[in-house]
């Protein structure tokens, strides 16, 4: 498995979606595109290999 990315702290600052705290949740950066999409209703134009994962930072259950 290729690491790249994966080690990298991820930072999110959008107050009035996301609430403060810290996730010890995975993903890699082809998962960005689907989460921000999602939490912002916009679907998304083109394909992406990424998966939304968004219930990670809202705490939320779900299996992915």
């Amino acid at each position: 498995m290729n690491e790249a990315g994966t080690h990298v702290p991820f930072i999110v600052c959008w107050s009035s979606k996301f609430p403060s705290g810290k996730r010890t949740s995975f993903f890699t950066l082809k998962d960005v595109p689907p989460k921000i999409a999602s939490t912002a209703k916009v679907p998304l134009q083109y394909k992406v290999n990424g998966m939304d994962l968004s219930h990670n930072f809202f705490n939320t259950d779900r299996i992915d």
